[in-house]
C-alpha cells in the first residue's frame, strides 16, 4: 500500500474492496505462512495485526477497528525494525545445541542469497531433517517478522531481522527496546496519509531504555509515531531516579533524547541503598519537588540504545 514515497507492506495479504464506502480491507491468512506482520517503511516498524482498513477518501488508515460488543480484540503491536529481546532469542532455541537464527544467517550469507531452499535449511538445522520437521518453526519465524515462508514452493526468505538478532546477540551492533502495546476496543491506531502520522490508542505503557530505566506513562494511553519512530505525546516519564509529569513531549529517535517542552512537575528520589525482592533498588522522595521547568532528557548515547556500553 504506496502512501508519498513509502508503502505498507505484507508478502500474502487478502484484499476487499467495498465500493460503496471505498473502503480496503488488508487482512493477513489464518495458515502459519500468512501471519506476517505489516511492515510501515517511513515509521521504520513492523505491525503485528491482523487488519488494516485504508479509506481512500477520507486520507486515512485504520489499524485495528473498533469492536463490536459481542467481539474480543486482539492486542495490536508495534516494533521497532531495531528492536532485540534476548529471552524471545533464548526462546526459538529452545533446547537446541544452535540457535536456528544464527543458522539462517550463515546459510544465506554462504549462499549468497536470502532466499534458501527449507530442505536445505532443514538439513542445516539437522542433517536428519526434512522440511517437515522444521515446518512449525517457520510458521513461528514468519509470524515474528524473521522469514518470508512460501510454504508451496518451499523457500525462505531471510529477512533484516534475522541478520539483526543474530549480530545483537553476539554484541556486534546496537538495538532497542521500542515494543509498543496497544490494547483497546476502540480504533487501535490511525495513519493520517497527509502527515504520515500513526495516532496509537490504548498504550499502558512505553519502555525507551530497559538498561537506564526510563518509560512513559502516555496521558489517556494514546502517543503519535512520527516517521523514523520519532513520537508526541505528554505524561508522565521515568528516568532512573526520576520522574517528570508535563505535555508538549518529543522523542528523537537518534538522538535519543526527549525534549521536554512544559514540564509541570520534576521529583527526584534518594536510594536508600536497600533492595526490594527483586533486586530493585529502593529510593525515598526528596521534600522538594521542582516545577514549571523544560529541558532535554538525555536517554543514552545515541549508538548505545541497548544500553550495552557503560
Amino acid at each position: 500500500f504506496y502512501f508519498s514515497q513509502d508503502s505498507i507492506f505484507h508478502p500474502s495479504v487478502n484484499i476487499r474492496f467495498d465500493i460503496q464506502e471505498k473502503e480496503m480491507i488488508l487482512s493477513r491468512g489464518d495458515r502459519g505462512s500468512d501471519r506476517n506482520p505489516f511492515f510501515s517503511s517511513i515509521h521504520e516498524i513492523n505491525i503485528d495485526a491482523d487488519k488494516i482498513y485504508a479509506y481512500l477518501d477520507r486520507d486515512s488508515v485504520v489499524i485495528g477497528k473498533e469492536a463490536i460488543q459481542i467481539a474480543r480484540k486482539k492486542d495490536i503491536f508495534f516494533e521497532s525494525h531495531d528492536y532485540f529481546n534476548e529471552n524471545e532469542y533464548r526462546r526459538i532455541q529452545n533446547i537446541a545445541p544452535f540457535n536456528p537464527i544464527a543458522i539462517m544467517k550463515v546459510t544465506a550469507e554462504r549462499e549468497g542469497n536470502n532466499f534458501i531452499d527449507a530442505n536445505l535449511l532443514a538439513q542445516r538445522i539437522n542433517s536428519k531433517f526434512t522440511v517437515d520437521n522444521i515446518q512449525s518453526l517457520l510458521y513461528d519465524l514468519s509470524a515474528k517478522g524473521f522469514i518470508n515462508y512460501n510454504s508451496e514452493e518451499e523457500i525462505v526468505e531471510v529477512k533484516d531481522k534475522v541478520f539483526h538478532y543474530a549480530d545483537a546477540d553476539q554484541g556486534k551492533v546496537d538495538y532497542d527496546d521500542l515494543r509498543i502495546r496497544s490494547a483497546t476496543d476502540s480504533a487501535n491506531a490511525v495513519l493520517n496519509l497527509q502527515n504520515n502520522e500513526i495516532t496509537i490508542n490504548g498504550i499502558e505503557h512505553i519502555e525507551f531504555s530497559r538498561r537506564q530505566k526510563v518509560a512513559l506513562l502516555p496521558e489517556n494511553g494514546q502517543i503519535n509515531l512520527l516517521p523514523d519512530r520519532n513520537m508526541d505525546f505528554s505524561g508522565k516519564m521515568y528516568a532512573g531516579f526520576s520522574t517528570l509529569e508535563g505535555n508538549g513531549f518529543h522523542f528523537d529517535y537518534k538522538r535519543f533524547q526527549i525534549e521536554l517542552d512544559s514540564v509541570a512537575y520534576f521529583d527526584l528520589f534518594v536510594p536508600t541503598g536497600e533492595f526490594d525482592k527483586d533486586r530493585n533498588p529502593l529510593a525515598n522522595g526528596i521534600t522538594s519537588r521542582i516545577e514549571n521547568l523544560s529541558g532535554v532528557l538525555l536517554i543514552d548515547a545515541p549508538n548505545n540504545k541497548s544500553g550495552k556500553e557503560d
